[in-house]
């Protein structure tokens, strides 16, 4: 029996989602805007909290693109793209339906036509992407939110993988101690499994392979973050010291309590620094290697928050900060010290740009560049590069 479709009900739906991005001002991630939104709108229902969060976010993966049309229309055709079934498309673009099971590919060829769709609005500076991307796949990619990976502590993986199906959450895909999960899977929710687990982009992982650390080493890890690769170099290589800073104390304060929770209580310091500062009280230490994990654009993880993506940014400025960046922690640097350059950036400017322009300023070797193509994994895209002294 086909379902029946109450045209005024998903009128309501389109409303809602028009009025909560009006009042978006796209100063923060969307996500904790909804989070005050919802609470301030306690009368919607879920079916309405998750369709308006559903037309919103298809609505930000067009980026800049039909900027000139209304606000409900630009939903419209960002529900086309990013859904196989449509009440909304079925209501407001009745002779789209039959088009809404082609590949993504097909839709934009379609709406290049019907709409004059410009996909070089799609994606910011889409020309300044690394040339390495298939931008074509690049740019499909981004009507399809990423899937949510975890690392496993190793010895776990039956465990946890038993507790998830228990408790229906889909697995889409195991490697070894990684497992990828729907976006929405509240993981918080389940305390059989807390501490065994650590939520990481499966590209983050990656990074590992790249970093040559050895036992024994003294490494620092100068923008630690959420630190996530901290705890993973940690658990791999327990006999590594490693140093850890970032500028914000309080995300320090967390990192401290990540480490705890993974039962990881040696071989390690935190501390605050800020490296655009002349850093004070470390002059005696010098590194076997340096992690450089650089504030960036953010442009390779656009496809899980694509509200970014209207955000204005200036890659120079970026550009010049990573370079900032880099130079300050050279000189705590051994010769024949590895550094390693990281961002989550798919923009050439903050990627080899830096890396060939540091690495000839201070007659580098550059043993390697890679760019981890998560779109094609459903996760995120990152970018390292290994310096040493020659």
């Amino acid at each position: 029996m086909q379902k029946q479709i109450n045209p005024k009900r998903i009128g309501q739906y389109l409303n809602n989602a028009v009025r909560a991005l009006k009042a978006y001002h796209n100063d923060e991630p969307f996500a904790n805007f909804l989070r005050r939104y919802f609470k301030a709108n306690r009368q919607m229902g879920s079916k309405d909290r998750r369709m308006l969060s559903q037309y919103c976010y298809g609505f930000f993966r067009l980026g800049g693109a039909l900027s000139g049309l209304p606000i409900a229309e630009r939903i419209v055709i960002g529900e086309f793209l990013t859904q196989q079934q449509s009440d909304l498309v079925t209501v407001e673009k009745a002779d789209w339906v039959g088009k809404l099971n082609l590949s993504t590919a097909e839709k934009l060829d379609f709406l290049k036509q019907e709409v004059k769709l410009d996909e070089n609005e799609l994606f910011p500076n889409l020309q300044e992407v690394s040339s390495l991307i298939d931008k074509d796949k690049f740019l499909e990619s981004q009507f399809s939110q990423p899937l949510l990976f975890i690392r496993v502590k190793p010895g776990k993986e039956a465990f946890v993988r038993s507790v998830l199906e228990r408790n229906n959450l889909k697995i889409h895909k195991q490697e070894g101690a990684t497992f990828a999960l729907d976006n929405r899977s509240k993981l918080d929710d389940i305390k059989e499994i807390r501490g065994l687990y650590e939520v990481q982009d499966l590209s983050s992982q990656k990074t590992l392979d790249y970093i040559p650390a050895k036992d024994g080493e003294f490494w620092w890890d100068a923008c630690a973050g959420a630190g996530g690769k901290s705890l993973m170099l940690l658990e791999n290589y327990p006999k590594v010291n490693l140093f850890l800073s970032d500028i914000r104390e309080r995300i320090l304060e967390n990192l401290k309590t990540r480490l705890q929770e993974a039962s990881i209580h040696r071989g390690y310091q935190i501390a605050a620094v800020d490296l655009l500062q002349p850093i004070e009280g470390m002059e005696e230490e010098i590194f076997d290697g340096i992690i450089v994990d650089a504030p960036c654009s953010g442009s390779g993880t656009w496809n899980r928050t694509p509200e970014m993506k209207t955000q204005e940014r200036s890659l120079e400025e970026f550009h010049k900060l990573q370079l900032r960046l880099l130079n300050a922690v050279l000189p705590y640097l051994k010769e024949q010290g590895k550094l390693i350059y990281i961002t989550c950036s798919v923009y050439e400017k903050e990627n080899q740009a830096v890396v060939q322009s540091f690495a000839k300023e201070h007659n580098l070797k550059v043993a390697g560049e890679h760019l981890i193509q998560g779109f094609q994994d459903s996760a995120d895209t990152l970018f390292i590069a290994e310096l040493s002294r020659p």
